[in-house]
């Protein structure tokens, strides 16, 4: 828990907060560090940025190239192509 609390630091402060009293991209930033908490091989991503403020998808753009520097598998599937493109030609 503690090595998904160093790469949510937001997730931290939100600790004794429900899921559900959550935003959508706090949301979303917990289902990954739910997946994150058994150490998977692989992370698959199915439109992680669908409905979320422009503001919290550079939030979880940096989010996953910081999961694929700590060299995890990614795979993503994305209808947004601009974060698409722009996190493949920066990995």
């Amino acid at each position: 828990m503690e090595a998904v609390l160093e790469q949510f630091p937001t997730m931290a402060r939100m600790q004794n907060r429900m899921g559900g009293t959550l935003s959508g991209g706090e949301q979303q930033m917990l289902t990954i560090a739910r997946a994150l908490m058994s150490n998977p091989d692989v992370l698959v991503l199915d439109e992680p940025t669908e409905g979320l403020a422009p503001v919290i998808v550079a939030v979880l753009k940096e989010l996953i190239m910081s999961l694929k520097q700590a060299e995890t598998t990614i795979l993503l599937s994305e209808q947004n192509i601009r974060f698409a493109m722009g996190s493949l030609t920066e990995w």
